[in-house]
């Protein structure tokens, strides 16, 4: 059967910002190693004892290497490094004994502060805007430029005919 352990957990980034870290992590369990397992967890607290707080302190070790930016635009980068050190560390518990097979790591979600999630949006807001002015001020600058060369092409015009009357 497939088992599952699915948590939110509070760490940092670099900048000591506080991010939710959404996880959702799959795995069997090897048949051929239950004996081992229930032995070390009677209470079949495995989930609890070894699992939640691998992945709490990996999920934390790993953050704490990039910023909060470096975590939206680097996402699959933050994604691979922990479901990384994640394996490595299940895989190197002793009480877990290669008991868990099939192991899936998927990372649902990172969460910001409303504050700052706000902040990025107003960013992107304002960048946008900047984008439509200078988009409109090379507008402007091109009808400018327009009708500037139809005056003077009437005036050229008008002198022209003028020469040639005069003549």
């Amino acid at each position: 059967a497939t088992d599952t352990f699915e948590d939110t957990i509070a760490c940092f980034s670099s900048d000591q910002l506080e991010m939710q870290i959404q996880i959702l992590v799959r795995w069997s369990l090897d048949p051929d190693k239950l004996k081992d397992l229930y032995s070390k967890y009677p209470r079949l607290n495995y989930k609890q004892a070894a699992i939640e707080s691998i992945m709490a302190e990996t999920i934390r070790l790993v953050t704490k290497n990039f910023t909060a930016l470096q975590t939206i635009e680097f996402r699959d980068i933050v994604r691979d490094q922990i479901e990384t050190v994640v394996r490595q560390e299940i895989n190197s518990e002793p009480s877990l004994a290669g008991a868990l097979t099939n192991f899936e790591f998927d990372l649902r979600n990172i969460g910001y502060p409303a504050k700052y999630t706000a902040a990025i949006e107003d960013k992107l807001v304002a960048e946008q805007q900047k984008i439509q002015a200078d988009f409109e001020r090379e507008r402007i600058l091109i009808l400018a430029n327009a009708t500037a060369q139809e005056v003077v092409i009437k005036a050229s015009g008008e002198a022209e005919a003028k020469v040639i009357e005069a003549n």
